[in-house]
């Protein structure tokens, strides 16, 4: 989940320099990687289905506590990755991220 909120703010920061305001590259980024952060989620959940099915008192409650886990952080990075960012994020730091960008692509 870790990594799905680094590429989230990442793709926030490209939108950011290609002009969009703070909130909406925001929004749009969260909209952009909810479906593969979705997929990867539910097949992580999917997949220690057989373990919970198993009935196993060893494999089957730690199987549903990471599915679960998964699940819920899944929940919870895509909903406060973004309003945490456009909490944080203030213009200034938009103009840092864009003179960054135009420097590294004069140095190129």
């Amino acid at each position: 989940m870790v990594r799905n909120a680094l590429i989230l703010i990442d793709h926030t920061n490209e939108l950011l320099r290609k002009g969009m305001d703070i909130p909406t590259a925001a929004y749009e980024a969260g909209k952009r990687r909810l479906r593969p952060i979705f997929l990867t989620a539910m097949a992580a959940a999917i997949g220690v289905l057989p373990m919970i099915l198993s009935g196993s008192p060893l494999w089957s409650p730690l199987a549903s506590v990471i599915a679960f886990g998964v699940v819920w952080s899944m929940l919870i990075s895509t909903i406060t990755v973004p309003v945490l960012y456009t909490a944080t994020i203030k213009p200034g730091d938009k103009r840092d991220l864009v003179e960054i960008k135009i420097s590294e692509q004069s140095a190129n």
